[in-house]
């Protein structure tokens, strides 16, 4: 049996009440708010980070839908009032967050493989600046490589977590995961370089 998920399991478009691209429905555009507490903006065509980032902020860079409006639903749900910026391509990450008038978002939610620069890559030039190495950086995987996961936390990454094949158990740890760094260790200080 092969380790890698399929996609075919739990991802399909409709288990997850989001319609198929076939559907005139999949073409509308998505709201940039879901709740008076949280909001979501995505980072592409003329947003700018800054614009949406602010205290309580979380990055989720996410290229798969379907885990983005998993991931989405499990912030929305976790109890701690945030601001989320998805961003789906990876080549986009560094570029954003090191503009000099952009804020520095208080967790990174960030998936291993996205097409162009992947997770390892972006994480690696996220620890060489100082504006944002002290970013905690949980890496998601739908892999279950002891390899990969040991060269994320090698590389710097806060924790590596496997992406579940089970949505529900998907929402539970995304939930945990965005209550944990942005409520209870919340109140530790950057480290000074």
């Amino acid at each position: 049996m092969s380790s890698r998920r399929t996609s075919q399991s739990w991802r399909s478009r409709k288990k997850c009440g989001v319609p198929s691209a076939n559907h005139p429905a999949a073409n509308r555009p998505k709201p940039l708010s879901f709740c008076a507490k949280h909001s979501v903006a995505l980072l592409g065509g003329t947003a700018k980070l800054e614009q949406v980032l602010h205290r309580n902020a979380l990055l989720l860079v996410e290229d798969s839908s379907d885990d983005e409006v998993l991931s989405l639903r499990a912030i929305k749900n976790c109890g701690v009032p945030c601001g989320v910026t998805v961003i789906r391509h990876g080549d986009e990450v560094v570029s954003a967050l090191l503009a000099p008038e952009a804020p520095v978002p208080d967790l990174i939610v960030l998936d291993f493989h996205l097409p162009g620069v992947n997770g390892l890559e972006i994480l690696r030039e996220l620890r060489k600046h100082d504006k944002t190495r002290h970013i905690p950086v949980v890496m998601l995987s739908a892999l279950e490589s002891d390899q990969e996961v040991a060269q994320c936390l090698i590389e710097g990454a806060s924790s590596c977590v496997l992406k579940p094949n089970d949505p529900s158990v998907y929402v539970d740890h995304v939930g945990l995961i965005a209550r944990y760094w942005l409520d209870v260790d919340r109140r530790r200080e950057p480290e000074i370089a």
